[in-house]
C-alpha cells in the first residue's frame, strides 16, 4: 500500500472519532440497567418519597456508570489512535540503505 493511502485513512478515522466524540447527543441515563428500570416500576405502582428517592439513587448509579464507561471508551480510542499512528504512519516508506562504502 502506499503511504498516503495508509496516512489518509488514520486521519479520517481520527476526524470520524473527533467528530462522534464531539457531536454524538449524549444521554447519561441510557441505556438503563434492570435495577433502574425496576425502581421506576416500584415508584410508579406505589408513589412515595421512599420508593422516589430510591428511583433517584439507582438513576444517579446509572448515569456515573455511563459517564464511567464513555471516558473510559474515548481513552482506549485515543490509546488505539496512538498505536495506530506510532506504527502505520511509516509504513510502506523505504529506509535509505546504508552506503557501503
Amino acid at each position: 500500500m502506499n503511504k498516503k493511502v495508509i496516512r489518509f485513512v488514520i486521519v479520517v478515522a481520527i476526524v470520524f472519532e473527533i467528530g462522534w466524540a464531539l457531536l454524538e447527543p449524549r444521554n447519561s441515563s441510557w441505556p438503563r440497567s434492570s435495577e433502574t428500570v425496576q425502581a421506576i416500576h416500584e415508584w410508579q405502582a406505589r408513589p412515595s418519597d421512599a420508593a422516589k428517592a430510591a428511583m433517584l439513587e439507582q438513576m444517579h448509579r446509572d448515569v456515573v456508570r455511563n459517564t464511567r464507561h464513555g471516558q473510559i471508551l474515548l481513552g482506549l480510542m485515543l490509546v488505539a489512535d496512538i498505536v495506530a499512528i506510532y506504527f502505520l504512519w511509516n509504513y510502506g516508506v523505504k529506509k535509505p540503505q546504508p552506503n557501503p562504502c
